[in-house]
């Protein structure tokens, strides 16, 4: 028939610290007196953590026992209890062999996990603090061993491992343990670290075995460069000069007008011959936006000046350049008109007039901007 003992333990649990039923058991045992005759003890000290079998009345060494612990708590991380082999090499070899695995600790009666103990196997229970544990023993004879044996097989016991990290590229494992996973249990999946900055101009598929959170945010660099050369590689580009930029939202893009620029110079041989017409062709399609005239001599005898005419005689607004009489050669006299609107093979004519009489070359240039 089942034999039932229970041992009341305060102390800080250490599997090296081996009980003995020298320990200041309460009740002590009297003379005569064997342990497994005594249904409840209790024991108070500093440090004890395994327990053999004659400290808990298990004298014959040639049954299994059924035990459960739980305690008063609280509970710390790893705390928990196990079976050991015996220490002496001729019941176990090698001796202190771990039998299965740890279970831990809890502070609930129905929740301590039950631990099969062989005849000469040892009890171990570790904690982090010092606290009280209840040892509940039960003695099976053989035909309650074999029922109990029976109506356990049949199912897998809890584990008590961790759950394995999962990793992106895992293959997928049916795995090798005959026990089953708690219903609370949570498999770790370790935080992501900052995406990486996308850039370049090839795709990767990356060789980093975290899953990424739902709100995480890429740098985008992009490359920018002059010539086919790389200039630089940033998340934004800041344009400056004569450019236009737009949102253009309708199209999801941003609109970059780039205005380039051309410029034709027309010649007067001989500035004394006034008036006089020089003709020419706009190089592009854009705007006049500035011209400039410039003689290679000093200028004498009055002023000489330069407008400009688009065909049919039209008049380019703002475009009338003076050198005034006295100027000095190679001193040059610009004028900025309101944009006039152009496009590329129209014709172009410099207008001279004035009193000028030195025989010299004019030279106006007119700029185009895109």
């Amino acid at each position: 028939m089942s034999d039932e003992r229970y041992y009341t333990v305060t102390a800080k649990f250490d599997p090296s610290v081996i009980a003995s039923t020298d320990d200041p058991w309460v009740p002590p045992a009297t003379a005569g007196q064997d342990p497994s005759d005594m249904r409840t003890r209790r024991l108070v000290t500093a440090e004890v953590g395994r327990f053999p079998p004659e400290v808990l009345g298990r004298k014959t060494r040639s049954g299994r026992s059924l035990v459960q612990v739980w305690t008063d708590g609280p509970v710390a991380q790893g705390d928990q209890y196990f079976v050991l082999g015996s220490n002496n090499p001729d019941e176990s070899d090698p001796p202190n062999t771990i039998r299965g695995f740890a279970t831990p600790l809890t502070t609930s009666a129905l929740r301590a996990q039950v631990v099969m103990l062989g005849p000469a196997d040892h009890l171990a229970i570790e904690t982090r603090d010092t606290t009280t544990c209840y040892i509940a023993v039960l003695d099976l004879d053989e035909h309650q061993l074999l029922e109990w044996l029976a109506d356990t097989q049949g199912a897998f016991p809890l584990t008590n491992q961790p759950p394995t990290q999962i990793d992106v590229g895992d293959a997928a494992q049916v795995g090798v343990m005959p026990e089953a996973a708690r219903a609370d249990h949570q498999h770790p999946l370790p935080a992501p670290p900052a995406p990486a900055t996308a850039g370049g101009v090839t795709n990767d598929a990356g060789v980093s075995t975290f899953v990424s959170r739902a709100d995480h945010r890429h740098r985008v660099n992009v490359e920018v460069q002059a010539g086919g050369v790389l200039q630089g590689a940033r998340p934004r580009l800041n344009f400056i000069g004569a450019v236009s930029v737009a949102d253009n939202g309708a199209n999801e893009r941003v609109d970059v007008t780039v205005a380039d620029s051309a410029a034709i110079t027309l010649q007067l041989a001989n500035a004394s011959v006034l008036p006089a017409a020089v003709a020419g062709v706009a190089p592009i399609s854009g705007a006049i936006d500035f011209l400039s005239l410039i003689a290679n001599a000093n200028i004498a005898g009055g002023p000489l000046s330069v407008s400009l005419e688009l065909a049919g005689g039209v008049l380019v607004p703002g475009s009338l350049v003076t050198l005034a009489n006295g100027t000095a050669a190679f001193t040059p006299s610009g004028a900025v008109p309101p944009p006039t609107t152009v496009v590329q093979g129209d014709a172009i004519i410099a207008r001279f007039t004035g009193t000028n009489s030195a025989a010299a070359v004019a030279s106006v240039t007119v700029r185009f901007r895109r």
